[in-house]
């Protein structure tokens, strides 16, 4: 009988002690839960010190108000890949796309076909005046019927904005005179001839101009003829697109 009862009080001790175990446990696991919400909340404040400071590097003011995921960080909508084109920049194509109508439409409706050509290349709207309409062979002075045709094509250049590029170019037969000791000074100054029209006359806002001259370097085909020489010899008047007015590489045609 004294067996009998001291297994059974031994049993019940056992039966109790796994309780000790079980809050050990549970004072542990609440431990362990405490110390991870401290860690979120401080990787919470650096998170969003992080995105501040790369905010103000980067300067980045498309930013929309922040979102909250689900660990509770602050996280900003940085903006889409596939945003539209903006407004005023599509506004503004819209305006290059008018002045090309209109300049092709002149051109046409005045038979000038043979003497400017327009294209719309990706760095702007290009209008190509072959130098006999302009100049005559080795001067830099405009023609008297340049004139009117510079008037009205300036006229529709102040529908737009844009910055505009006046790119003079020879054939490669050299010029030596004292006026003119290259093909450089006298692409330089016819540019500069049509360039001082269109502010002077016209009154085209000179901080859009800048004129470049390119001598025998750049041609449109191989000088290997007098008529492709006579091809060779003109000035391009670019309507650069925004886009493309800074750093853009000059069209070689």
């Amino acid at each position: 009988m004294r067996r009998n009862r001291r297994r059974k009080g031994h049993g019940n001790e056992d039966h109790e002690r796994w309780m000790i175990t079980y809050a050990d446990m549970i004072t542990l696991l609440l431990i362990f839960f405490i110390v991870l919400y401290s860690m979120s909340e401080v990787q919470k404040v650096k998170f969003n010190a992080l995105i501040e400071s790369l905010h103000d590097a980067f300067a980045i003011k498309t930013m929309e108000t922040a979102e909250t995921n689900e660990l509770g960080l602050d996280v900003p909508r940085m903006p889409s890949f596939n945003q539209k084109i903006p407004e005023q920049d599509k506004s503004n194509e819209e305006q290059l796309d008018e002045l090309y109508m209109k300049l092709q439409h002149y051109i046409q409706e005045h038979h000038l076909t043979t003497q400017l050509t327009l294209v719309d290349l990706p760095r702007g709207v290009q209008i190509t005046f072959q130098d006999k309409i302009l100049f005559d062979l080795g001067k830099a002075e405009l023609k008297e019927q340049a004139l009117e045709v510079l008037g009205d094509v300036g006229g529709l250049l102040k529908t737009v904005n844009n910055p505009i590029s006046i790119e003079g170019h020879t054939d490669d037969l050299p010029i030596e005179s004292s006026e003119f000791p290259s093909n450089w000074e006298l692409s330089t100054a016819r540019a500069q001839s049509v360039r001082r029209y269109l502010q002077e006359h016209i009154k085209v806002d000179p901080t859009r101009l800048r004129i470049v001259g390119y001598g025998q370097y750049h041609p449109k085909v191989p000088n290997d003829s007098d008529a492709h020489r006579a091809e060779n010899r003109r000035v391009n008047i670019v309507i650069l697109r925004h886009s493309n007015a800074e750093g853009e590489a000059m069209s070689d045609r």
